[in-house]
């Protein structure tokens, strides 16, 4: 009886035990199976994070592109207006020069004027002497005169001294009255002459106010291109960080959630020139040979800062090699020196002088331009020498 009551017992234990077992298996797969399925959640969502940024990044992309097409675009545009401003910079230094010829003509009629009137003067005293004598011959008349003479003989030279002072103040008359017609044709000439220099002065002053606005529009337009460029890379470089450390995030859960199945997650030659050389304009040296410039780029010239419009001046006697509208150099002069050694002059507003023409030390070749690539309008200057460029420092005056 007590051997089958422990057999009873004995069995019903075993079968507790291996219920109880089999509740912990059941539990700890529960465990396994929830937190499994937390994890591939957690996988699924970071998943959906990763394809949502490719998407934002291929937009981004695509409108990193269209800007820079439309960058291009507006370079072409940019092209095109330096190329006006060129143009208008000309018509306004022949302008200039028209006026400074009117003004040399009207001082050359201001002086004639002068003279006439100096003459006129002149003839004006003698013609009152002369009426003056006129007038003391003619208190008695002819006949009077000539009976009034002792001397026959002397009777006859005064009659003929009083045509003489007659013909004489009618002679004198005509010339004062030929003067006085010049002088008007004189005074004409000269208010044409202003009439011509006040026309120039208004089409000058219409040609700068011209060029101030395209000035204008060019920084506005490369202002807000560069803008729209720096901040669509910058947000770029965020966005392909932000995946780079999803993806690394993911790789991570991926080497964590190993174990789970499958199906449970988803002249001279220059050489002889060197300290020598002629500035090409004087101004504040902004960046120097060496200077950084770019990431591990550095200037190979020099950038010197003057008011847009300045005179740009040959370095040497020389042979223009290029002159023609450059990607990054805008309005671009080189001038060959021979020897190898060639001056470059970029930045600029207008260009002088062709390719094929010569220059010489010191002639004006172009104009200074605004700001493009910098904060400062002026010159960029290069000096090279079989392609190396060279310190603008230690060839050029101090």
């Amino acid at each position: 009886m007590i051997y089958w009551i422990l057999m009873i017992e004995g069995a019903w234990l075993s079968a507790y035990q291996a219920w109880l077992k089999l509740a912990l298996i059941l539990l700890l797969l529960g465990l396994t199976l929830n937190n499994g399925h937390a994890e591939t959640e957690k996988q699924k969502q970071t998943r959906q994070q990763i394809g949502h940024l490719a998407e934002q990044i291929h937009n981004l992309q695509a409108e990193l592109e269209g800007a820079r097409g439309q960058f291009g675009e507006q370079q072409q545009a940019l092209k095109q207006m330096d190329l006006e401003i060129q143009s208008n910079r000309i018509d306004l230094r022949q302008f200039q020069q028209q006026a400074k010829e009117q003004q040399v003509e009207i001082a050359k009629l201001e002086e004639k004027q002068q003279t006439i009137l100096a003459e006129l003067g002149l003839e004006k005293h003698q013609l009152a002497e002369q009426l003056r004598q006129a007038w003391l011959l003619g208190r008695g008349n002819q006949l009077k005169l000539l009976l009034n003479q002792d001397d026959l003989s002397q009777g006859s030279r005064m009659l003929t001294y009083y045509r003489y002072f007659n013909q004489s103040r009618l002679s004198q008359i005509d010339q004062f009255d030929q003067q006085l017609e010049v002088l008007e044709e004189n005074y004409r000439q000269l208010r044409i002459a202003e009439q011509v220099l006040e026309v120039l002065q208004v089409d000058t002053e219409s040609a700068l106010a011209a060029l101030e606005k395209q000035h204008q529009l060019r920084r506005l337009s490369m202002t807000e291109l560069n803008r729209q460029i720096v901040a669509k890379s910058s947000r770029l470089t965020e966005l392909k960080q932000d995946r780079k450390d999803l993806e690394t995030l993911l790789e991570r859960l991926q080497g964590l959630l190993g174990d789970i199945p499958d199906d449970l997650g988803n002249e001279r030659s220059l050489q002889t020139l060197k300290g020598k050389l002629l500035q090409p304009v004087n101004g504040r040296i902004r960046y120097r040979f060496g200077d950084p410039r770019s990431g591990d780029m550095r200037w190979k010239g020099w950038f010197i800062e003057v008011k847009v419009g300045t005179d740009i001046h040959s370095i040497a006697k020389g042979r223009i090699a290029y002159a023609d509208w450059l990607r990054g150099y805008g309005l671009l002069m080189i001038i060959d020196h021979g020897d190898g050694f060639m001056s470059l002059y970029s930045n600029n507003e207008s260009l002088f002088k062709a390719v094929g023409e010569w220059v010489e030390t010191g002639e004006t070749i172009a104009q200074s331009g605004p700001a493009v690539n910098n904060s400062y309008d002026g010159l960029y200057f290069e000096l090279r020498h079989a392609g190396k460029a060279l310190n603008p420092h230690s060839w050029l005056k101090k």
